[in-house]
This record gives C-alpha cells, sequence and structure tokens, in this order.
C-alpha cells in the first residue's frame, strides 16, 4: 500500500504518495521506526527506538525492529555523524538493501 510522504508536500492538489516496493518507501518507513518510541504506537508497547538524544543510539535494536517490521529490507550498515560545531547535532545515515 502507497503511503504519504513526510513532511506532506502536495502537487495539483493531491498529496505526495510514495510507492509501495520503492526505495524511498522503504526509507520513510525506516525513518518512523526512528520516530517513534517504544509505548507511542498502538502495534506494540515494544514498537520503536527510543530517543537516542538521551540513551545514545542503540543499532542493535534498530536492526531487531527493522527486520521484524520492514523485512522486505535488510539493514546493511548504521552510521552516526556527530557535528563538529558542539550543538549536540547527530545525523544518523541508515543503509540497507531489498532482502532476497
Amino acid at each position: 500500500m502507497d503511503m504519504l510522504s513526510l513532511p506532506l508536500t502536495f502537487s495539483n492538489g493531491s498529496a505526495q504518495l510514495l510507492t509501495e516496493g520503492t526505495d524511498e518507501y522503504y526509507a520513510e518507513l525506516l525513518s518512523r521506526i526512528m520516530q517513534i518510541e517504544p509505548g507511542e504506537f498502538p502495534i506494540s508497547i515494544f514498537f520503536g527506538v527510543p530517543d537516542p538524544t538521551f540513551s545514545g543510539l542503540n543499532k542493535a535494536t534498530l536492526a531487531e525492529l527493522a527486520s521484524q517490521y520492514v523485512p522486505e529490507v535488510e539493514l546493511t550498515d548504521i552510521e552516526s555523524i556527530i557535528s563538529e560545531d558542539n550543538l549536540g547535532e547527530e545525523t544518523l545515515m541508515i543503509y540497507f538493501e531489498r532482502a532476497e
């Protein structure tokens, strides 16, 4: 099932959709896992990743959730890039390929 792209964008009065099966679609699914903390989503109280701002990134938790809820992809690497300007900004790069 196609899903809305976030942030919402519109073209000719219609919301932009991501087509199921595309890399953009799976990247959006993985980013949503990162944006939800455990207990926030009714799928399961265990769905989601604790906010890495306070607890650090738990790569194993992210990999486990991805394999359980997005089995169509396989994570190949998770890279954490901390800004050098001492503002505490961290960028996560999640690399994946389609599972066979």
